[in-house]
């Protein structure tokens, strides 16, 4: 209700999972619903739905973790005297 769009939104039903590295939070990972039957579906298999989503969170949080290490790889630092 406090979101400025609210009066305007079609989305009838979100379900979210965190993407977090470490301790850090990187982003949500969302399902969203835009009908009242896709809402309904959502809470019949809102079980099934948040292990969905956190198994999807855990292959982002390792491609990023993946990525990063590349990256780090490919980074050569020379040391000037």
């Amino acid at each position: 209700m406090s979101c400025k769009f609210f009066k305007e939104c079609k989305e009838t039903a979100t379900i979210g999972y965190p993407n977090v590295k470490g301790s850090e939070t990187l982003g949500v990972i969302r399902l969203m619903g835009f009908s009242t039957e896709q809402k309904e579906k959502m809470i019949e298999n809102a079980d099934s739905l948040k292990e969905f989503l956190q198994h999807l969170s855990l292959v982002v949080e390792s491609q990023l973790i993946s990525q990063n290490e590349r990256f780090q790889g490919q980074c050569h630092y020379t040391k000037i005297h």
